[in-house]
């Protein structure tokens, strides 16, 4: 019998100290090449990117009180929460050219910046911090801008790196956009 799917806020490892040079550099590699192929529509290249037990959710935060610390407390839900198979349905979703949102394609482009990568107590596992500007527009020619903070688990596996999880913070209470048909 398949055991559900997990959907709690999964707990990030700490991150021990900061990773060699020669890492960073394969690392901030590895996230402007996503950024490309997320540019490109490139969805099923970058799906390859992610392990098969890959975690991909955006958490929805209640703007509270500064004493009111603690993560779950102030947690309302998420924008999104997936799982490999969730993943897979989404590009086979955007593939089919059923989806109208996308017909015109939207002009998409992540600028990331701000990466630093940590050590984890995983020896094949860093923890990976970075901030995105994420820029739509479509025909409106309205340009759309999101902007949000990443942490990451990368995991080496048979000489690649690749994602085992991503938390998406969205500077943002609310979507902004009419949709969130994109990956971050």
């Amino acid at each position: 019998m398949n055991k559900p799917a997990d959907y709690s806020l999964p707990a990030l490892p700490a991150e021990t100290e900061p990773s060699s040079d020669a890492v960073f550099l394969d690392l901030q590699r590895q996230l402007h090449f996503e950024a490309r192929l997320l540019d490109e529509l490139r969805h099923r290249e970058w799906l390859e990117m992610m392990t098969d037990d890959v975690r991909y959710f955006a958490p929805m935060f209640g703007r509270r009180l500064r004493n009111e610390q603690k993560i779950t407390d102030r947690m309302a839900g998420y924008f999104f929460n997936d799982h490999r198979v969730h993943m897979e349905m989404r590009v086979t979703r955007l593939d089919s050219n059923m989806v109208w949102c996308e017909d015109p394609v939207n002009n998409v482009r992540h600028l990331v910046s701000n990466i630093e990568v940590f050590d984890t107590a995983d020896a094949d596992e860093v923890k990976v911090y970075s901030a995105v500007d994420l820029h739509r527009s479509r025909l409106d020619s309205k340009l759309k801008r999101l902007t949000y903070g990443r942490t990451d688990i990368w995991r080496q596996q048979e000489g690649r790196w690749l994602l085992a999880m991503r938390c998406v913070n969205f500077d943002h209470n609310a979507t902004i956009d009419s949709n969130l048909n994109l990956f971050f």
